[in-house]
C-alpha cells in the first residue's frame, strides 16, 4: 500500500460546485497541507490501490499520508481540524450534535452536486 508524502484530497474535476470548493481550499491551504487530484486522474487509482474510482465518484475522498481514507462528511470533518482559518470553529464537529450538523450539511451538498451534474450540458457525460 502506498502512502502519500502529505494528504490528497480527491475532487471531481467535471463538476463546477467540487472545483469550486477545491479552489476555496486552496485559498485557505496557505501551507500546501493537501495535495489535490481529480478523479478523472487514472494515475492517482493506479498508484494508491487503497483508492476506488467507483467509490470517489459518489463521494469525497481524502487519502491521508498514513495510508487511511476518509469519504463523505469525515473528509469534511478533517479539512476543519487542520486549517488554522476554521480550526476555531472545529470543537462543532466535535460534539454528536456538531457531527449530526456536518453530515446533514454534506448530504445535501452532496445531492446539489449531483443536481448540477445531471443538469449541466458539459458534465452530462456518462459515468462509468
Amino acid at each position: 500500500m502506498n502512502t502519500p508524502e502529505k494528504p490528497i484530497l480527491i475532487y471531481d474535476g467535471d463538476c463546477p460546485l467540487c472545483v469550486r470548493f477545491k479552489q476555496a481550499l486552496e485559498f485557505l491551504d496557505k501551507d500546501g497541507r493537501i495535495q489535490m487530484v481529480s478523479l478523472q486522474s487514472d494515475e492517482l487509482f493506479e498508484k494508491y490501490s487503497q483508492l476506488s474510482k467507483s467509490e470517489c465518484e459518489k463521494e469525497i475522498h481524502l487519502l491521508q499520508d498514513d495510508g487511511e481514507v476518509l469519504s463523505g462528511p469525515k473528509v469534511i470533518e478533517y479539512l476543519v481540524s487542520i486549517f488554522p482559518g476554521v480550526r476555531k470553529f472545529s470543537w462543532l464537529v466535535e460534539s454528536e450534535s456538531g457531527k449530526k450538523a456536518v453530515n446533514f450539511f454534506y448530504d445535501k451538498v452532496n445531492e446539489l452536486r449531483e443536481k448540477v451534474k445531471k443538469d449541466c450540458p458539459g458534465c452530462s457525460k456518462e459515468r462509468r
